[in-house]
């Protein structure tokens, strides 16, 4: 839990660092670990985002979501995985309008 801590407040400086200057590309990752609180079938046990603006008004996000079985083992074999992947283009800088490809 402690290495998941700390990558991410490194990942979060970085992108703070990063964001300051509009011409490098920014984002973060954001780690979200529940721990097994109580006897269930299935939980959701780890969600991973992340977000990078790139250049020429396009951006990436993913959404991963990692639920477990085994409430006793989280990271054993027979987990289920969902993911989303998309990809952002802002039409124009002043633009309300955007066109995604997910």
């Amino acid at each position: 839990m402690r290495i998941l801590s700390a990558i991410s407040i490194l990942l979060i400086a970085t992108g703070i660092s990063s964001g300051q200057n509009k011409s490098k590309t920014s984002g973060f990752i954001d780690l979200n670990y529940y721990p097994v609180l109580t006897d269930v079938d299935q939980d959701t046990f780890l969600t991973v985002n992340a977000l990078v603006n790139l250049p020429a008004r396009l951006q990436y996000f993913s959404f991963t979501n990692i639920a477990g079985n085994d409430s006793r083992n989280p990271f054993s074999s027979n987990n289920q995985y969902y993911s989303e992947q998309n990809l952002r283009w802002q039409i124009e800088d002043d633009s309300p309008l955007d066109l995604t490809v997910q």
